[in-house]
């Protein structure tokens, strides 16, 4: 075990001298930085799709309109909530106040001072019983005769679009990866072949005093791994750099509410390895590109 780590360790090949200019650190931080934006941010979506989901499911919003005339609002507020609370399946219906209606709207519309007297629409928030379900159609035709242009919302038609986003987004990021390391591999396999014309001399003078292919290949995959893995990094800590401007700058946004990164332990252990990953991609790219090319030398 020491014999092979030695073996790792001992440098043949003047390979650290010769790639001081190499060009793969600086590709592999500028691929691991797009790889990682788009991995949070849809890492980000399908998170926000799942917590809207959770919040939303087992929930109704039931909107009242503004009257045309001749009903009284409270009256009609009255019957949609008697309707509501006699429905089987229905665990609690609460109307929302005018005040926090209005909270809703204002990230959109800003305060200003005649907020108040729109003729914004009555709210009320249904809850389900757990595992209940409610036939949707029977009970908007009984709040309509209670109060009519009443409409029922059970949120499915929005969850349904933002999953269907969150799943683009998600998809979008794989095939991003996925042409990242595609170009990695390529720049990596590029360089070592390159590495390989450079120390032709010194490769063959390896072989004549009897040094097997893999202690050689086993040089430029060491070298592959560090240019890789500090480019790597130097792209994830510039990503990082940049996502953390933007979620200061969301925090000073008052109109437009924007949803937070919030990424689970899983998520950010995910982003954490993508400079892993380029490394090992490079290690192996190098690796099979050296011995591709020695075996074509013997």
């Amino acid at each position: 075990m020491r014999q092979r780590l030695a073996g790792l360790a001992r440098r043949d090949l003047a390979l650290a001298r010769s790639d001081r200019r190499s060009y793969v650190p600086g590709i592999v931080a500028v691929l691991v930085f797009l790889a990682t934006l788009a991995l949070v941010l849809a890492l980000t979506l399908a998170g926000a799709a799942g917590r809207f989901q959770a919040g939303l499911s087992g929930t109704l919003t039931v909107e009242i309109p503004v009257p045309a005339g001749g009903q009284a609002g409270e009256a009609r507020l009255a019957r949609a909530l008697e309707v509501l609370r006699q429905t089987p399946g229905i665990a609690a219906a609460d109307p929302l106040s005018r005040e926090h209606i209005a909270g809703l709207l204002e990230p959109w519309l800003g305060k200003f001072a005649g907020l108040e007297d729109l003729p914004l629409p009555q709210l009320i928030d249904v809850r389900l019983a757990p595992g209940a379900t409610v036939d949707l159609a029977a009970l908007g035709a009984r709040l309509e005769t209670a109060a009519p242009g009443t409409n029922v919302d059970d949120h499915r038609r929005w969850l349904v679009s933002l999953q269907r986003l969150a799943r683009l987004a998600v998809g979008l990021a794989v095939l991003i990866v996925v042409l990242v390391a595609a170009a990695a591999a390529a720049a990596v396999a590029f360089a070592t072949r390159a590495g390989l014309s450079v120390h032709h001399d010194a490769v063959d003078l390896l072989h004549l005093i009897g040094a097997e292919d893999r202690y050689i290949a086993r040089q430029f995959a060491h070298e592959a791994l560090i240019l890789a893995f500090k480019g790597g990094l130097a792209g994830l800590v510039a990503a990082v750099a940049i996502l953390a401007a933007i979620a200061f700058a969301a925090t000073r946004l008052d109109a437009v509410p924007l949803p937070a990164f919030g990424l689970t332990g899983g998520d950010i252990a995910l982003v954490a390895a993508l400079p892993l990953a380029a490394a090992a991609i490079a290690t192996v790219t190098a690796w099979r590109t050296t011995m591709r090319a020695l075996a074509r030398m013997v």
